[in-house]
Formats: structure tokens, sequence, C-alpha cells
């Protein structure tokens, strides 16, 4: 059973109301309607004089968002059906001197102004201040009457990825798993004499002396324990099925019938690759708290 999450004051500025833990602190800020801080949390609300619809002003915002800290990546996009006014939800991540900084970014019109409100939290804390960041947005509501004008132009969005192809070292299913089987144990020399093992010695992953280059032992080193990898599978117009593992940043992608690619990969590439299997935009492939991808 959920436990509901506090929220005690109520707090309001000309455009919104919103509803806080009574911990968070409200701050003087000459740069925003309302500054709130508490549990590593920094919420903002700005407002503006706007006449464009939600669609307008998110697509201005997806634009220069990405351009405005180097180094930031968006997350997502999803409509926002709470706040009583046409709204969305953009999140990305960003980085910073004290490590990586998660946000959320509302963004709502109301017919005469454009409100944003953002909360940034560090990356670490996300899990730990989820529950409670999603409830202070849930609460969240326009002071001012939506528009009266029907918003039915939706923004353009980005165009998806092209589905990305593997680049590593090409496997047999029985070396692949002869190299697998090498995971935390010493090489044994009699499968330099197997089929699978003269395709490791001339693939590089293996020296000619059943050795292991540090790249090869980096590879294995998440099949020492038992994680399981994350698996997405597919089936192709032409009937094929393609399956694409990941364990940490090592990488497996093909099928048993046709052998597969191995590599490793940063989590960063990791994401882009899943992201562009599945048509998504390889920064906006994680889902997120509002049930949606971008």
């Amino acid at each position: 059973m959920a436990v509901p999450v506090p929220l005690g004051t109520e707090d309001r500025t000309a455009r919104l109301t919103l509803r806080r833990p009574d911990a968070w602190r409200r701050e003087d800020s000459a740069q925003a309607d309302l500054r709130v801080t508490g549990d590593d949390v920094v919420l903002t609300v700005r407002s503006r004089p706007s006449d464009r619809t939600v669609a307008e002003e998110h697509t201005s915002l997806l634009e220069r968002l990405p351009g405005s800290v180097e180094g930031l990546r968006l997350i997502g996009s999803d409509p926002w059906r709470t706040a009583g006014a046409p709204a969305r939800l953009v999140e990305y991540v960003r980085p910073d001197e004290g490590g990586d900084v998660a946000g959320a970014h509302l963004l709502f019109v109301t017919g005469r102004h454009r409100v944003d409100l953002t909360i940034e939290r560090p990356l670490a804390r996300m899990l730990a201040t989820d529950d409670l960041v999603f409830a202070v947005l849930d609460s969240v509501r326009a002071t001012e009457p939506a528009p009266s004008r029907v918003q039915r132009d939706l923004e353009a969005l980005p165009e998806p990825a092209p589905a990305a192809d593997l680049e590593g070292t090409h496997l047999g299913s029985e070396a692949l798993a002869t190299l697998r089987s090498l995971a935390g144990r010493r090489w044994n020399p009699t499968l330099l004499r197997t089929p699978a093992g003269r395709e490791l010695i001339e693939s590089g992953l293996v020296g000619r002396l059943g050795t292991l280059p540090e790249s090869t032992q980096a590879l294995l080193a998440p099949w020492e324990g038992d994680a399981q990898p994350v698996t997405l599978e597919q089936r192709l117009p032409d009937g094929r099925t393609t399956r694409l593992q990941a364990w940490s940043e090592t990488v497996v992608d093909g099928t048993d019938e046709a052998g597969a690619v191995i590599a490793q990969l940063p989590v960063e590439r990791v994401v882009a690759l899943v992201g562009g299997r599945r048509g998504k935009g390889a920064a906006m492939a994680i889902p997120l708290r509002t049930g949606g991808v971008f």
C-alpha cells in the first residue's frame, strides 16, 4: 500500500498555487516569482506575459534548452493534465560541479502568461525524492483561467533516431558461449583446439597462448556474477527476430542462429542504441514517471 506523501504548506504566486512539505523553506528571490529549497530540492517559479499557445512555447523550450548548459541532456517530454491549463512536463539531466542534476520543468500557459516551474535535485537523489517531487507537481494549479481559444495545433516533435547498428566483434553462437564460460575462470588450453576457441583467437578476443587482453576481461566482468541483462527483442517485418542484451556496459546483439556482435559501450551509448532500435531519440529513451517515452 502506497504511503501518502506529506504536503503541508500552500504557496501562491499571481499565476499558480501549489502545496509543498512544511520543511521546505521559501526564500526571497529577485529573479523569480517563487523560490523554495529543501531535501536537496530547489523549486523555482517564473512567469512572463505571453499570448502564444502551449505548443509554441513548448517548441521554443525544446529548441533552446539543450544549448542552455553545456552537456545538458533532454530525457523526455509529456503532456501534463493536472495544472488546470495547457501544460507540458520536460525532464532533463545537466552536469554540475557537485555531480549531475536531474530537472523537471513544468511549463503551462493561461492565454495571457507563460509559467515555468522547475524542480532540480541531485541525480544521485532522484529515486529518493521522486515521490515527493511529483506530489508537488501534481498539486500545481493555475490561478488564471485557461485560454478560451482551442489549441488543436500540436508542436512538431524531433524525428525518431534511425535504428542503430552495434559496432563490435561478430561471434558465432558456440564462440559466444565459450567466451561467456571464461568469466571468472582461467582459460582451458583444450579450448584452443576447438572451432569456438580458434574463432575467439582469430577475433583477437583471446591471445594465441590463451591469454585474455584487458579489453576482453572488461567484457567478461559483468558475467562473473548473476546479473541479468536488459533485453530488447523485436520481430522484423521479414519474420526475423533480433535480440539486444545489455549487462552493464557489455552488449550482445544477435540471435542464437546467426551469432551475435559483442562490444563494450558507455551507459549513454547503450541507452542511445536501445532508443534507436525503438525509434526513439537517443537522448529521450528513458521511461518517464508520467508513463510516456518521448
